[in-house]
């Protein structure tokens, strides 16, 4: 616990000593002179060294606020890979409260700070130096000296300032620091002030303010939510603090920020290791070993800002687990245009699919492997003898003795060495052992052959080697592959691990034993690696249909005998070696499959990319609709329209109307279209019929119906309705006159015909139809009737119809049409007529 002070308060001697400081006296209303309630901290988060959350005695539980719209916090410091990890630069907020309240004509300023904050005990973040508090910070600037009490939301304070400094005439801060897990952390705030839910306008989803604007608040255990100071001189008259000449200034508002927690933990995850190795035959490959929950998925990548140009790893690639929470890979890297360059730092990934549980991303840097073969002190020389390797041969690092600042590899004389030493490689890497002290040894003669020697390939690039150490005075042991010298040990070794072995190769190794007196003979022992099969890597789409799904991949073996396609962990293809594409052309349609694609090698395990997922969309096929027609809707001036949905995959159907406008001479003109009001927009997929309502009486519309997939518009159907009735045609009569002695008579064959004109608007013209025989025979059921003719124009009232046989009776009728759009009304009464 710290608590700050900070005030430019008069001296006083107390029991002889000289102390600084300003008598702070407590009336709050609360029971308990400091009337802040304790608060809990969630489980530690392993992305920011934080507590998951804080939540105070009302429950209201706190996560740390990144949200910059929302929130204040330090923007991440760039290069500092602690900071990159968190998203923050040195401090942040789970709760962040401020209240400030001043009159420049009283020369009065009060500000208040209240806050649960995450910083660093070091000026940049770095790893373990995480600390967490919560703070209460007063400043008073005053016009004169004087007793200035202060009531806040968790209690009242008395501060008696004697001696003023402009800008800070009192400055008082409590930092009270708690820890994750702590049940019942105390301090001088609590519970969090949010603003206050019935008044407008509210939070942010997920906040308790908005970090700006400030608002009056809840939460103060004393129901004192807001700042109020009183100003009195040491006689207890007033001192002038406000405008209006009160001794009295308030405020109720407060600019709050926090973001309510959500409930999900990170998923746990330590990345024990994460180091290269590499020769000057090979790029490299990246060794890591990480910690996490048994159920965990574990992956790798290059972190953001890798070079393009720089070797890199599949992104993203998997790690091993063993079911017991322990995860490892060794990925090869792949080549890059500049073959000495690497990743800076690598993000370790793990996530449990749990739906409760976040994702957590460690960055790690990316350093070599150092290990320290020899760390001897030699009492006789007094000689500190210090042999270690890198595991970068391809670009070897400085190797320097941290306890010395010296280059490893040369004797340091000293008559104390220490009990342990590191060495530090120039690529980020470090070891640090014991030092062995040795007795003056009889090194005059040659040292005793090692025996026992075994041999074990753990991988495609690594050999274990052990033996027996049957010599008392070697200096060493040489470790000889193929007959090339590729280290040595310390004395007394009886192991060593050769992680640049070539893989797929027939290798023999030789330990001999060394010292001033000559070397022993050799121990030898033959051993092969197996295939180093690299896994393809990258695995995506390229195209995803309702009956197809092209995938891509990236193909990093060199030695593979051919690729197979599993599909739900069968396999579905078998591909030629160097291939990096396929396409499943058996999927079905609203679908979900996992893929996965295997290297394959005759003398070893299939190697196997990331797995994906893969869903189907439904099958799309936009077409018109089919059997469009328009019905007398259910209300007054409607009309329904019905289809049949003939599309596949559509998002929607699309209804517009037109208005027709019929001329007299009989020409019809369709206006524009435009969707239907009623309802407004598209309808959705699948949809058969709608109803148009507010059609105007007698008139001619033509509608058109089209399915739609987003942007996308299918064919039309169209169909016209008349919202009315057309008129039966009057007055049909027969004008057949056989004149006087001839004189005026109809012509032979003949039947003029005539009626009376419509004047409806929506009639374009006529139809007449004859039937052969009286009114008896035409009106019986069954009977036939022959078109004569399709007449247009309104105002037509006579028609002749020539070509009749003379003297056989001829029934006729009549009826309106609307034009080429096909609409017809009911048919007259019919007529009889006989030609001449």
């Amino acid at each position: 616990m710290t608590t700050m002070f900070n005030r430019k308060l008069s001296v006083a001697l107390v029991a002889g000593a000289l102390e600084l400081y300003a008598a702070s006296v407590a009336h709050a209303a609360c029971p308990v002179p400091n009337g802040a309630t304790p608060y809990a901290t969630g489980p530690l988060n392993p992305v920011d060294g934080y507590a998951e959350y804080v939540s105070d005695s009302r429950g209201t539980s706190l996560q740390i606020c990144r949200n910059a719209d929302l929130c204040f916090f330090d923007e991440p410091v760039p290069g500092n890979l602690v900071s990159a990890q968190t998203g923050t630069g040195g401090e942040s907020f789970y709760w962040l409260a401020e209240a400030s309240v001043a009159d420049a004509t009283a020369g009065f300023e009060a500000l208040l700070v209240m806050a649960a904050e995450a910083t660093y005990a070091t000026a940049e973040p770095t790893a373990g130096e995480q600390l967490t508090f919560t703070r209460f910070r007063l400043r008073l600037d005053v016009p004169q000296p004087g007793v200035y009490q202060v009531e806040h939301p968790y209690g009242v304070d008395s501060y008696r300032i004697e001696a003023l400094e402009t800008g800070r005439d009192l400055s008082e801060t409590f930092d009270i620091s708690f820890v994750p897990d702590q049940p019942d952390a105390r301090g001088k705030v609590g519970p969090w002030l949010t603003w206050d839910p019935v008044l407008a306008p509210p939070p942010p989803a997920g906040y308790i303010g908005d970090g700006a604007t400030p608002q009056p608040v809840v939460g103060s255990p004393c129901d004192t939510n807001f700042v109020r100071i009183t100003a009195t001189d040491f006689n207890g008259l007033p001192i002038v603090i406000n405008a209006n000449g009160s001794n009295v200034i308030r405020t109720d508002l407060f600019v709050v920020q926090g973001q309510l927690f959500d409930g999900r933990v990170q998923t746990p995850l330590d990345a024990d290791r994460v180091t290269y190795s590499r020769t000057p035959e090979r790029v490299g490959q990246v060794d890591a070993f990480a910690t996490s929950a048994a159920t965990a998925a574990v992956t790798i990548q290059d972190s953001a800002g890798t070079p393009a140009a720089s070797a890199r790893l599949a992104t993203p690639t998997p790690l091993t687990a063993d079911g017991n929470g322990k995860f490892f890979t060794s990925e090869v890297l792949a080549d890059a245009p500049d073959t000495t360059a690497l990743p800076g730092a690598i993000d370790v990934n793990a996530l449990v699919a749990d739906g409760n549980t976040d994702a957590t991303r460690l960055v790690r840097a990316l350093v070599d492997q150092v290990t320290i073969t020899q760390a001897d002190y030699d009492l006789s020389t007094g000689l500190l003898n210090i042999a270690a390797s890198s595991s970068d041969t391809r670009v070897p690092p400085t190797l320097t003795v941290q306890e010395y600042l010296r280059p490893v590899g040369a004797p340091i004389a000293t008559v104390a060495p220490p009990s342990h030493v590191t060495v530090m490689s120039s690529a980020g890497g470090w070891d640090r052992v014991p030092v062995r002290t040795l007795a003056a040894l009889d090194q005059s003669e040659p040292p005793a052959a090692p025996g026992a020697i075994g041999a074990v390939a753990d991988s495609p690039t690594q050999v274990t080697l052990g033996w027996s150490d049957n010599a008392d005075n070697e200096g060493g042991f040489e470790i000889l592959r193929n007959g090339v010298l590729i280290a040595t040990t310390a004395a007394d070794a009886t192991s060593f691990v050769d992680t640049a072995a070539p893989q797929d190769s027939t290798l023999t190794y030789q330990v001999v034993a060394v010292n001033a007196g000559g070397r022993s003979a050799a121990a030898t022992i033959t051993v092969s690696t197996p295939v180093l099969l690299i896994a393809p890597s990258a695995l995506a789409t390229t195209a995803v249909t309702g009956n197809s799904v092209a995938l891509r991949w990236t193909d990093n073996a060199a030695n593979e005998a051919g690729y197979l396609v599993l599909r739900n962990g069968l396999v579905i293809a078998t591909l030629a070696a160097n291939t990096a594409v396929y396409t499943d052309t058996t999927v079905a349609p609203s679908t979900a499959y996992t893929y996965q694609v295997q290297a394959t090698h005759a003398r070893a395990p299939a190697a196997g990319s990331n797995v994906i997922t893969v869903t189907t969309p439904a099958l799309i096929s936009i077409v018109a609709p089919a059997n469009l027609s328009a019905v007398l809707g259910t209300v007054a001036n409607s009309a329904r329209l019905n289809w049949t949905d003939a599309s596949t995959g559509e998002t929607g159907y699309r209804v517009q109307r037109a208005t027709i406008t019929i001329a007299a001479n009989g020409t019809a003109t369709t206006g524009a279209f435009a969707t239907i009001t009623t309802p407004s927009g598209n309808l959705p997929a699948n949809a058969t019929t709608v109803q148009n309502t507010g059609l105007a009486a007698n008139a001619l519309y033509a509608y058109r119906v089209n399915a739609v997939n987003g942007a996308t518009q299918g064919p039309t159907t169209q169909v016209v309705r008349h919202n009315g009735t057309l008129p039966v045609p009057a007055g049909l009569r027969s004008n057949v006159t056989n004149g006087l002695l001839g004189v005026g008579a109809t012509p032979v064959g003949r039947v003029p015909l005539s009626w009376t004109a419509s004047t409806v608007a929506a009639v374009a013209g006529y139809e007449l139809e004859r039937c052969v025989g009286a009114l008896t025979v035409c009106n019986a059921a069954g009977a036939t009737w022959i078109p004569v003719t399709r007449l247009n124009g309104r105002a037509t009232r006579t028609f002749n119809v020539d070509g009749l046989p003379s003297r056989q009776a001829q029934s006729f009728r009549i009826r309106s049409h609307t034009g080429t759009v096909g609409l017809t009304g009911a048919w007259s009464a019919a007529v009889v007529g006989t030609p001449r």
